[in-house]
């Protein structure tokens, strides 16, 4: 009888260890978590802003050649 009482301690207080290890590894990928979200958004943001600039020179050089074009043509007529 003391043999099983013994082993059931036993067993009891191993699955406190792994109760307690298991809300201790949730809580450490928790904040994992947290962080990677984090990192997610903050790429999120430099995408929008690299596909600003990306527009921007996009527009840039469409205007320049635009304008290229327009200066060619009438030099075309004339000869």
């Amino acid at each position: 009888m003391i043999f099983k009482k013994k082993k059931l301690d036993g067993l009891s207080e191993k699955f406190s260890e792994m109760k307690f290890l298991t809300i201790q590894y949730k809580e450490s990928k928790d904040v994992e978590i947290i962080s990677l979200n984090s990192e997610i958004d903050k790429l999120k943001v430099m995408i929008e802003e690299t596909n600003k600039q990306y527009e921007l020179v996009l527009d840039k050089t469409t205007n320049s050649l635009q304008e290229i074009i327009k200066n060619t043509e009438p030099k075309s007529d004339l000869q």
